[in-house]
């Protein structure tokens, strides 16, 4: 069985490096900006505050792209890495829970998810922090089975400072894992461990002090975007049906989308259907392992009320708890490893279309740097730009919204107009008003760059 595990690793490992050198998209670029720009003790001085995410994530990168560089494949490879580590992680807690074949199943189930390929090929925090915490789920379950027996406890061998070590890492590393944290300690509160819950509860506030206060800087500046950027919101995710509707359609079929939209549909459709019913029998023999599941989205969706945070890839980190479910589910069903081939073969099948189709893949700056004009500004929303800073270092861009505000003496303008809908600027009525008109498009992977021919602009 082991030399199996190592085999699925090591084609987990390798399929992950397929198009790993695919453009980066603006967050991946604010990642390489960050640990370009700023030193160690700069990264939660200067840029954590305007930034949604605590520094522990930027502080690893800065270290490994200090060693491996700032090339796309440097800054994806820890990202490959930790989503490997977590399927090992995850093949020893389906092995502590059942047997080994059952760990094996779970580490496949999530090692091919689709939607986990996608992020473990992303240079953001995601693959970290579900690291952190399916490391702190399998520390946890030796907790649970120690607090049962004292006698361990007594020999000093508790396994509760290694628990609240990645508990504590994961707040550091992403908000969000709090809300799977407390379904750690609900758990723990419905089998009556409630020193533990006070021990852990303390600990993890200490540990998290310092970031009160940044939490307060990012609350006011995440306050003042959603004012001075009137759709925002959109990118943050409010508490819709589309966004709901689109978790569950996301964690079965990854990041793709086609044309015809209902044949998309129909197929999304089936697919999450049959993932979830059979994730749904999963839950007879689990419940302590649903709740993980459950607990992140209801807390998520009652604090969306206030502040919006309902985008599928902010629970990540429950995906590892899917596969737990899916592994449960396939066992109480009928034709058990018929069932968990099908899963398999779909979340295959999915990843490959992502992974071999580059219409599938990120917004592509890396083409679009190449067509910038040698000897013309080139307007866009400047706080969006880290991509092209990225790329092309030496370009010349203007802020877009600053047109009709100032004067423009030239002929034939560059615009790139990636996010001037989230910020609420209408370019074209304004370059209309003006006599201005779209000469040419060039279109690019979810992006594009405009030539619109004028004179002056006042």
């Amino acid at each position: 069985m082991q030399k199996k595990l190592y085999w699925v690793l090591l084609v987990g490992f390798l399929i992950r490096l397929i198009a790993l050198n695919q453009s980066l998209w603006l967050d991946e670029a604010i990642t390489a900006k960050v640990v370009s720009q700023y030193n160690l003790f700069d990264i939660s001085r200067f840029f954590s505050p305007l930034d949604f995410h605590p520094p522990f994530y930027y502080v690893f990168m800065k270290l490994w792209t200090g060693i491996f560089g700032l090339s796309e494949i440097s800054l994806r490879m820890p990202s490959v890495i930790f989503s490997v580590l977590t399927a090992y992680i995850l093949y020893l807690i389906g092995t502590k829970l059942k047997n080994h074949s059952f760990g094996l199943w779970t580490a496949l189930f999530f090692l091919f998810n689709p939607l986990i390929i996608y992020y473990s090929q992303e240079a953001r925090m995601y693959s970290l922090v579900t690291l952190l915490l399916t490391c702190a789920t399998y520390v946890y379950i030796k907790l649970i089975n120690e607090l049962t027996n004292s006698r361990i406890i007594k020999r000093g061998k508790s396994t509760l400072p290694v628990f609240i070590f990645f508990l504590v890492l994961s707040i550091w590393t992403f908000y969000g894992s709090i809300y799977y944290i407390a379904g750690l300690l609900f758990i723990l509160i419905l089998k009556k461990q409630y020193r533990t819950v006070g021990i852990v509860g303390a600990v993890l506030l200490l540990s998290t002090s310092p970031l009160f206060s940044l939490i307060s800087q990012q609350m006011n500046n995440a306050r003042t975007s959603l004012l001075s950027v009137p759709h925002w919101d959109l990118v943050l995710g409010k508490a819709t049906i589309k966004n709901l509707a689109l978790i569950p359609i996301k964690f079965a079929i990854g990041r793709i989308s086609f044309y015809p939209k209902y044949v998309y549909y129909l197929a999304a459709g089936v697919w999450t259907g049959i993932v979830f019913f059979i994730a749904a029998w999963g839950v007879k023999k689990s419940k302590g392992i649903t709740l993980l599941f459950i607990v992140p989205f209801i807390l998520t969706l009652l604090v969306s009320i206030f502040i919006p945070m309902m985008q599928y890839f902010r629970f990540i980190y429950t995906i590892p708890v899917l596969a737990i479910l899916l592994a449960y589910g396939t066992h109480e069903l009928h034709e058990e490893k018929q069932l968990r081939l099908v899963i398999f073969s779909g979340f295959l099948f999915f990843s490959l279309i992502y992974l071999l189709y580059p219409q599938f893949h990120r917004e592509d700056w890396k083409a679009l740097s190449k067509a910038l004009p040698a000897d013309q500004s080139v307007y866009m929303i400047l706080p969006s730009s880290d991509p092209l800073k990225y790329y092309a270092p030496y370009a010349s861009f203007r802020e877009l919204r600053s047109i009709g505000q100032e004067y423009v003496y030239e002929k034939s303008l560059y615009i790139i107009p990636y996010t001037s809908e989230i910020y609420g600027f209408d370019y074209k009525s304004t370059l209309y008003k003006s006599g201005c008109f779209i000469k040419k498009t060039y279109i690019f992977r979810e992006v594009q760059m405009e030539k619109w021919d004028c004179g002056k602009i006042g």
